[in-house]
């Protein structure tokens, strides 16, 4: 692929954030917050899983109707802010976004799932706003790595496909999802991990912006 790339889309957790805690941590601080009893990590995975994709797109509070149904709301909630709370802003995100933005590239964060849970995180880490664009799966009809997803994406950019650059860490959801919509990719690693073929580029999280610095030159191969 070649052309300038005019937007750059992130995605956000274990890209741009990470957590601090443990989910089966997080679940219990939640069930002790909210006064119930605790809930086996197992045990919500099963909830998780047997509630229908479409029924969470905005809460979890559907999932813990399976599990406590009285106090399903207060658990949500309780649920909801622990994970807010125990995420963190990895130390080269803001530099990584500021790289797009001084490239003249629109920008944009794409993120799964429920809207009031990521909505939560990027308001907790100073990220709400700061992009273009922020697309939630769970306010959309698609999840990744549905090439929908990356379709909506670009046409909320208003930037084309092949002229965005998507950065993310995960090999299926976010290489191979972005790829087959048409849009360039960079794979976020750690520890020197193997990229997924579909990667045009791979990025190193502890050096996010200076390789991203790199890949937006007009000399790279990817432009």
């Amino acid at each position: 692929m070649d052309g300038p790339i005019d937007a750059v889309g992130f995605d956000l957790d274990e890209t741009l954030i990470v957590p601090e805690r443990d989910r089966s941590d997080l679940l219990a601080s939640a069930c002790a917050t909210a006064g119930v009893a605790p809930i086996d990590r197992e045990a919500y995975l099963d909830a998780h899983d047997a509630v229908p994709a479409d029924r969470i797109d905005r809460t979890r509070e559907p999932i813990f109707e399976r599990l406590c149904p009285d106090d399903a709301a207060a658990l949500a909630d309780a649920y909801c802010a622990a994970m807010a709370d125990a995420v963190t802003l990895l130390p080269q995100a803001r530099a990584a976004i500021r790289v797009a933005r001084d490239r003249g590239c629109r920008v944009g964060i794409c993120t799964d799932g429920p809207v009031r849970a990521q909505r939560a995180k990027l308001d907790a880490v100073g990220l709400s706003g700061v992009a273009d664009v922020e697309v939630i799966t769970g306010a959309i009809d698609a999840r990744k790595p549905d090439p929908a997803v990356y379709e909506a994406f670009c046409d909320r950019l208003g930037v084309s496909p092949e002229r965005t650059l998507f950065v993310g860490d995960g090999p299926d959801n976010d290489v191979r999802g972005a790829a087959s919509a048409g849009l360039r990719t960079a794979q976020v690693v750690t520890n020197g991990a193997t990229a997924h073929p579909d990667a045009d580029a791979v990025l190193d999280r502890s050096t996010l912006a200076d390789g991203l610095t790199e890949l937006l030159q007009p000399s790279n191969e990817l432009q």
